[in-house]
């Protein structure tokens, strides 16, 4: 079966320390609603903790506002790094996190990749892949400023 691999790389200058960064973006408790609408996703809940990883439930504000769920595993990969890999039936969204000092903060660099892996996979990318890379540099983006102004208040 062919697998269909798109990637996707982001850097942004956000201020703070790469350490304080990481904590604000993987210490979640185990449920959270986000009170800033324009945060994604706006909900989380800690599913299971293990060994190696965290999983979330996560919704999203989907098209039309319909809320949309997805199982979510957050890897801990050691100083400046994570990882968040989004398994779904017919593909998986894995986003590589990696947060270095700068003189002007932090430079945080995302490595996203979408994977089709199935026949199902290969008949929604047709539908996702126009939008996919643009939703999740907005959903960064959009994070980095939220951190960014929780700093500065």
């Amino acid at each position: 079966m062919e697998r269909t691999t798109e990637p996707m790389v982001l850097e942004l200058m956000v201020p703070g320390s790469p350490e304080e960064l990481k904590t604000w973006w993987t210490d979640l408790p185990e449920t959270y609603e986000a009170e800033d609408p324009r945060e994604q996703p706006h909900a989380i809940t800690l599913m299971e903790t293990r060994e190696d990883s965290r999983v979330y439930d996560t919704v999203w504000r989907g098209p039309l506002g319909i809320p949309v769920h997805l199982k979510e595993i957050l890897y801990d990969e050691g100083p400046g790094r994570w990882r968040f890999v989004v398994p779904n039936p017919g593909f998986v969204i894995e986003d590589r996190y990696t947060a270095e000092a700068h003189p002007e903060g932090t430079k945080l660099t995302i490595r996203s990749t979408i994977t089709y892996e199935s026949w199902l996979g290969r008949l929604t990318r047709p539908l996702m892949l126009p939008g996919w890379r643009d939703t999740l540099r907005d959903t960064f983006s959009t994070a980095a400023t939220i951190y960014t102004e929780e700093r500065q208040a």
